[in-house]
């Protein structure tokens, strides 16, 4: 299943490279074949070949992670463990640290940061702004909900719930 699955994701890719290539790229034989129509029964008729594509990408994936990361180490057992706890905590680590990043962005660009309809934003913020919040937020969230939800592991009567 695997050779065949590798076999299908490279020519898919090269056809569909090729495809992009040759319609979009400004100088390319049929760079005018997007504006004029023809794009969008192409567009559809990719999606013919690129539906078993995804499912041969999640397969090799599979393979990857079976043979390049099966392995055990004391970090390893520690965050698996508490893999439960983090899914239950992951939602109030986020959202406590994109409290955090407003905090942070309001002190330090002097922005009054307000929010319609309590999750968007009308403020005016940088898109530079915008991704070092998603990292910010992504990196910490996902950093102490591993900690806390391996600690919680470990508390005597938590370590059969969690």
């Amino acid at each position: 299943l695997v050779r065949p699955a590798r076999w299908y994701v490279g020519v898919c890719a090269v056809l569909v490279a090729l495809f992009f290539f040759l319609t979009l790229a400004p100088g390319a034989p049929g760079n005018g074949f997007a504006g004029s129509g023809g794009f969008t029964p192409c567009f559809f008729a990719l999606q013919l070949p690129l539906g078993p594509y995804c499912a041969c990408v999640l397969v090799l994936a599979l393979d990857v992670f079976q043979r390049r990361a099966n392995f055990e180490t004391r970090l390893t057992k520690f965050l698996a463990g508490g893999a439960f706890g983090v899914y239950l905590l992951q939602y109030w680590a986020v959202t406590g640290f994109t409290y955090v990043y407003v905090l942070l962005l309001e002190q330090a660009s002097d922005a009054d940061i307000v929010f319609v309809n309590s999750t968007t934003s009308s403020s005016p913020v940088s898109d530079g702004e915008l991704f070092g919040g998603f990292f910010f937020v992504a990196a910490c969230s996902v950093i102490a909900s591993f900690l806390v939800g391996g600690a919680l592991k470990l508390v005597p009567g938590l370590s059969r719930v969690l």
